[in-house]
């Protein structure tokens, strides 16, 4: 009995496979809209914001209650760019109150990062997680380094 079911459903299979014509078209998928395409391009900032701020932080800028201020919609990464840049360069010690809230825990300097990789991270911020600002440029930061340097 299972023999004859085996053999039945055997000749089925072949039967239903090798009555199809194999087609010659090929699938292409509907192309995408310009701004479909620029979604999907990754800004070069993301991977460095996760690697080296996003476990303080959170991978959504949201922060950690009474520890890391968060970055959506921040005053600082919506302001201005030398106190955002030296924040990152040189760390930041002591209370700061974000969105009337205050956070007083030790951000590392970040000074091992270039110049370029800091531009990088900081306008993913200030261009994400609502915030609404301009780039940040490796010449601005190295601005402000050289400043930091001759003081």
């Amino acid at each position: 009995m299972i023999i004859r079911i085996f053999t039945i459903l055997s000749a089925a299979l072949i039967f239903s496979c090798g009555g199809k014509k194999e087609s010659t078209e090929t699938y292409a998928p509907p192309a995408k809209s310009e701004t479909q395409a620029e979604a999907e391009v990754e800004h070069p900032g993301k991977s460095l914001f996760q690697q080296h701020c996003g476990a303080c932080h959170q991978l959504d800028g949201s922060g950690v209650p009474g520890m890391y201020p968060p970055l959506q919609e921040s005053e600082y990464v919506n302001g201005d760019v030398n106190w955002l840049v030296s924040s990152l360069v040189n760390g930041l010690e002591g209370p700061i109150t974000v969105k009337g809230v205050e956070y007083d825990n030790l951000m590392p300097a970040m000074d091992y990062l270039t110049s370029e990789e800091i531009a990088h991270i900081l306008s993913y911020v200030r261009q994400s997680f609502g915030n609404k600002a301009s780039e940040v440029t490796a010449e601005e930061v190295q601005k402000i380094r050289d400043e930091a340097k001759g003081s």
